[in-house]
């Protein structure tokens, strides 16, 4: 019995094709970091199903040391204000972390994810 012909629509590859480029995966990561951040200062519910990442866990030193803060300001009980946060954070380059939280979508079960 031969295949469905539907078998072999494949979406076009070429298996020689170069790689994504190192920075768009990087890119990808620091999305993916920016969005989780995002989402634990715009919901400090998220935290729960994040709290198990250490500030290691994260490329961007930016990010891990915005994780350091938010770590910090969970132990100690303290609101999660992006003011806050920043001056306790020792950045390389600024950010607009008001900006990142409004851009997070928020999702608890995306986070945990």
């Amino acid at each position: 019995m031969l295949p469905h012909p539907d078998a072999f629509d494949a979406p076009d590859v070429d298996p020689f094709a170069p790689a994504r480029p190192l920075k768009e995966q990087l890119s990808n990561r620091a999305t993916i970091e920016r969005e989780i951040i995002g989402s634990v200062i715009s919901n400090p519910a998220c935290y729960r199903g994040a709290r198990a990442l250490r500030p290691d866990d994260f490329e961007d030193q930016d990010h891990q040391e915005i994780w350091r803060a938010i770590k910090e300001c969970v132990e100690q009980a303290l609101d999660l204000t992006p003011h806050r946060i920043l001056s306790t954070s020792f950045l390389i380059k600024p950010l607009d972390l008001e900006e990142v939280a409004r851009r997070a979508s928020g999702n608890a079960d995306g986070v945990e994810r």
